[in-house]
């Protein structure tokens, strides 16, 4: 199988200015995501609703990152993902509240739903992704640790859970899709994802 990173990073910068994701308000968080062997926070806390948000940004996409964990996609996407039998990706069917303000007072505001991907205990190949740990912090279970440096992404698919979109563990805040979400992408055309090749990701 072949993994790609969807970088949350680049969709923020994206050149076309696609719109950015901002909590405001109170925000609600839910419980940290754990290692089930040695109870090491393995994911940043989920945001729960209600989902309160400004967007930042000149063009509407398919998607709107942000800095937290979930991310908004539009209806269409939605729509079709629940359709497409691909899985990993969590639809909260909860009303998404966007703030209009300025030039958003006379502009229709396209429907976006709030998507959750999952969390797994999925690790990195890490012979092959030229891992360098600079410190462990979990066990066996969770492979978690800070990193000095990753050449590139390889999945231990002994691993794997068949997602197609997730986060692994072996790589704490790295969201990863297969080829079959890349061509999904593709053939509908969605906008504002940026899909890195596991032999081109490093860091």
């Amino acid at each position: 199988m072949i993994f790609y990173v969807m970088s949350r990073l680049k969709s923020l910068f994206n050149e076309k200015g696609f719109y950015e994701l901002d909590f405001i308000g109170k925000i609600s968080m839910g419980e940290l995501y754990r290692c089930p062997e040695c109870d090491t926070p393995i994911a940043i806390k989920p945001t729960l609703p209600p989902f309160n948000i400004k967007l930042k940004g000149k063009n509407f996409g398919d998607l709107c990152a942000g800095v937290c964990y979930e991310f908004l996609v539009s209806k269409r996407f939605a729509a079709l993902w629940k359709e497409s039998g691909l899985m990993g990706l969590e639809i909260l069917d909860y009303p998404v509240n966007i703030k209009k303000t300025g030039k958003f007072k006379n502009i229709d505001t396209p429907e976006y739903i709030m998507v959750r991907p999952d969390v797994t205990l999925t690790h990195l190949n890490e012979k092959e992704s030229g891992l360098i740990i600079k410190d462990s912090a979990g066990c066996n279970k969770c492979k978690l640790s800070t990193r000095k440096k990753v050449e590139r992404l390889r999945i231990d698919e002994s691993t794997w859970d068949g997602q197609d979109i997730f986060y692994l563990s072996g790589l704490y805040g790295v969201l990863v899709v297969t080829e079959k979400f890349v061509e999904f992408v593709e053939k509908h055309q969605f906008t504002n994802f940026v899909l890195v090749h596991q032999d081109d990701y490093n860091e």
